[in-house]
């Protein structure tokens, strides 16, 4: 996304001199490059079209969760929170992420409005956790009255972070871009049914677990999250779905396939030395 953004793909981050020159030299490093491991289809297509060729020197190997994200009990996710300043009545809402143009945290805050409308005051509540909302997004906050149905929260454990995955209704993730896509997986993960666009890898590493949508289609993303909290069949659906979903992201079988691409590519150089068992 750095290298696009530096050639001026993404308008909406724009690059200083300097980083124009580093992401220049980045992107010839790849294009000199013997292989390259990409952690999903769409960050491969796109390094493909900027090396303009070189399929045969790449390969997709999806990350593992980097942590042993499971569904804590509600009285257990409390007890892990019991520090942080978090109303657990009604239905709660995430979105994980920092505060760059691509996670659409205006969209969030948008998308969150036109629900909250729908529901008795007080009903809903929607948790940042990442970077606090600017300036812009406080106005919004507080021009439409929500300032009672918003926390933010920053810098969480792992395990605070699990613990609030698993009291959440729903992770609200319309981004605009994504390489990869860490929460949406860890949420589902601990049990939290996902609402996510489709930009960039998201439809790849979701599939048919999550309700989807483009990022920019907010009233198809606002009905989404509104069925989910009024539908416990269907948060329950979601949840299994999603269960089945991230067995796909486990490290067991990501080390398994970085060591069979060392295998290819020392064959390919040293025949002798490829196929020794010990390579482990």
């Amino acid at each position: 996304m750095a290298v696009r953004s530096a050639l001026g793909e993404f308008p909406q981050n724009p690059v200083g001199f300097t980083g124009r020159v580093l992401q220049r030299a980045i992107l010839r490093g790849l294009r000199r490059a013997t292989w390259v491991v990409c952690d999903s289809g769409n960050t491969r297509n796109n390094l493909d079209a900027l090396r303009k060729g070189g399929e045969d020197r790449s390969r997709v190997i999806h990350l593992g969760l980097n942590y042993d994200y499971q569904p804590l009990p509600g009285e257990d996710a409390k007890r892990v929170l019991r520090h942080r300043s978090l109303p657990f009545d009604g239905k709660l809402v995430l979105h994980v992420g920092n505060d760059s143009w691509y996670k659409n945290r205006d969209g969030v805050l948008r998308i969150f409005h036109k629900v909250a409308v729908q529901f008795p005051a007080g009903s809903m509540h929607l948790v940042f956790v990442g970077a606090p909302l600017s300036r812009e997004q406080q106005e919004f906050v507080n021009s439409r009255g929500l300032g009672q149905s918003i926390s933010q929260m920053k810098n969480l454990s792992c395990e605070e972070l699990q613990a609030l995955y698993s009291l959440a209704d729903a992770l609200l993730y319309p981004s605009f871009y994504e390489g990869f896509g860490w929460p949406p997986l860890e949420a589902q993960a601990c049990g939290c049914p996902v609402i996510a666009s489709t930009g960039g890898s998201l439809a790849e590493i979701l599939e048919s677990s999550a309700l989807t949508a483009e990022a920019d289609d907010e009233s198809l993303m606002a009905s989404h999250l509104e069925t989910v909290l009024r539908e416990e069949p269907l948060r329950q659906e979601l949840r299994e779905k999603g269960f089945q979903n991230v067995k796909r992201f486990s490290h067991e079988r990501m080390i398994e396939e970085y060591l069979q691409t060392y295998r290819e590519i020392l064959s390919s150089h040293h025949p002798d030395l490829g196929n020794r068992p010990n390579l482990n």
